[in-house]
């Protein structure tokens, strides 16, 4: 392509293009060196001259007075990169591309994403007006799930209900929901308030757990596995839980998916000591176990009260939102 003057939207998208590609690849050998020495991405963080030029270009184009298709162009390639964060940066780009856009048909995982860094009200009331406005059922669909997924996180059952009902009735056809629509489905077998499944487990120092021996006690069962990146993720905050709330009736279970004890052993004599409860699942999510859990990725957690029922799972169990949730759930317990 010879660029000109007869075809400078595309010149412009190109440049934004090559610039923001450039960083990615920048970043991604960088997280790569990060890994390698420290053993997962907790605390990466990247700066790096090419990240400033490919965001001035990006956002020169975003913010300058120049053809709508390269200002929406420049908003989906930085909010893809998670450059587009906080209340006023999305604000500044729904500007651009609202909700009521066709744009947003291809990118139906982004509003999630760029409202995920937002407040609670302003994050719910655009995620709202994205299933009032969008013209794409999928976009609709998503938001909606985003919608049913916060709400669960935050132990607002009457709000998740009633998005789960609607998204059920009205998207159950759109296949980039279901996986919602089964974690949430209250009628699963592990749905909050529902009794733990029974299982039977032997530790790594060879004794045997089951629903029934830790009965009495407040029980986070943790699956996860020494090769999944965001399980290693959650080690910081599953160790600073263990820290404040053990001395609360809290027992931690790992239940770890991979195929050798060995590389569990051998995971814990580093950074990550997992001093609770530990097991190796034979046959990992083929297991009977997993299957019980309803366990289709991880890393996938689950709260069980003293009296052997659900009380929470998923995304409130992770990152930051363990400790709330434990503290909303342990609050009296010593």
């Amino acid at each position: 392509v010879t660029f000109g003057a007869g075809n400078s939207v595309l010149e412009s998208t190109w440049r934004i293009e090559q610039a923001l590609i450039r960083t990615e690849e920048a970043r991604s050998k960088a997280l790569a060196k990060w890994i390698a020495a420290h053993g997962s991405s907790q605390g990466f963080r990247f700066s790096d001259s090419r990240l400033e030029k490919s965001m001035s270009v990006a956002e020169r184009e975003m913010r300058g007075a120049g053809d709508i298709a390269v200002r929406q162009y420049a908003v989906l390639s930085l909010a893809s990169m998670s450059m587009i964060r906080g209340e006023s940066e999305v604000a500044e780009a729904l500007k651009i591309i609202p909700p009521s856009s066709p744009v947003w048909s291809d990118y139906a995982y982004l509003p999630g994403r760029l409202l995920a860094s937002c407040g609670k009200e302003f994050a719910t009331r655009t995620l709202n007006d994205f299933v009032e406005q969008s013209p794409d059922r999928k976009i609709q669909a998503k938001c909606l799930a985003n919608l049913a997924e916060n709400a669960h996180a935050e132990g607002d059952s009457a709000c998740e209900a009633r998005y789960y009902g609607r998204l059920k009735a009205q998207y159950g056809d759109v296949a980039a929901i279901r996986g919602v629509l089964e974690d949430l489905d209250p009628q699963k077998s592990t749905a909050l308030g529902n009794p733990v499944p029974g299982f039977e487990v032997r530790l790594v120092n060879g004794s045997v757990v089951s629903d029934k021996s830790l009965r009495g006690k407040y029980c986070l069962i943790d699956f996860w596995s020494t090769w999944c990146g965001p399980c290693v993720g959650e080690m910081k905050y599953l160790h600073e839980a263990n820290k404040r709330f053990k001395g609360r009736n809290l027992s931690i279970l790992s239940v770890s998916f991979d195929k050798d004890p060995k590389d569990v052993a051998k995971f814990r004599k580093g950074k990550w000591k997992l001093p609770w409860l530990n097991a190796v699942l034979e046959g990992g999510s083929d297991s009977d176990m997993a299957k019980k859990f309803g366990v289709r990725g991880i890393p996938s957690p689950f709260l069980i009260g003293p009296d052997g029922f659900i009380l929470a799972s998923g995304t409130s169990l992770r990152g930051k939102e363990l400790e709330r949730t434990l503290k909303r759930h342990l609050a009296d317990s010593r």
